[in-house]
């Protein structure tokens, strides 16, 4: 009874799989667009300005599969604009006044992908690194930028239809600046790849 419920269960499982395998074996270029929201949670110490806001965001990236299960993938992302506030120190009595701060973070960004194919659906995970831009704008101090490159990585999912070419994508992505205590991404979008469509077996001749 037990070999005849697996034998059931693999029967009905194997149409899904199989088709997931034909979607993302193919190997190939893709690209893909996301937007979604951004959440920091930051002290800067020097100035005493904190940050704790979420801010809506957007991406764009490009990506090869070299196999079922790998490939890699480079982009660009736009975190948003973050208001904090912070506190003007004056002396040693720490006599000021609050002032406003916002915050512009983006970053190019390059990762190692590994995918786990379940039916038409991807599971992936990757890590890399993320070259984040910062432009700082003070109501007392002016403005200063800066940009450094931290660990990248992130998870998510993807359902692929259209025979293998498009898929809806959501992942969450963490980014591991030494001068921002947490800084993460939400987004769901699109991806196109780019492969020749197989070719459907001619029956012969009688």
């Amino acid at each position: 009874m037990f070999i005849n419920k697996n034998l059931a269960l693999a029967a009905l499982l194997a149409p899904a799989l199989a088709i997931g395998s034909v979607y993302a074996a193919e190997p190939g270029f893709y690209l893909g667009a996301s937007g979604g929201q951004t959440f920091i949670d930051d002290e800067a110490d020097d100035l005493d300005v904190k940050y704790d806001d979420d801010e809506t965001g957007w991406k764009a990236y490009i990506g090869y599969q070299f196999l079922p299960w790998l490939g890699v993938e480079a982009g660009y992302v736009d975190f948003g604009e973050f208001t904090g506030e912070g506190f003007e120190v004056r002396g040693n009595n720490n006599v000021g006044g609050r002032f406003d701060a916002d915050l512009d973070l983006s970053a190019w960004e390059g990762f190692l992908v590994g995918t786990l194919p379940i039916g038409p659906v991807d599971l992936f995970a990757k890590v890399g690194a993320a070259d984040i831009q910062a432009e700082l704008d003070t109501q007392n101090f002016g403005t200063d930028s800066d940009n450094d490159t931290q660990l990248a990585y992130g998870v998510g999912a993807a359902y692929n239809f259209g025979k293998g070419h498009w898929g809806l994508r959501v992942e969450a992505e963490g980014f591991d600046d030494n001068e921002v205590d947490d800084l993460y991404m939400l987004s769901a979008g699109i991806t196109y790849r780019f492969f020749s469509d197989a070719v459907e077996p001619v029956a012969a001749a009688p």
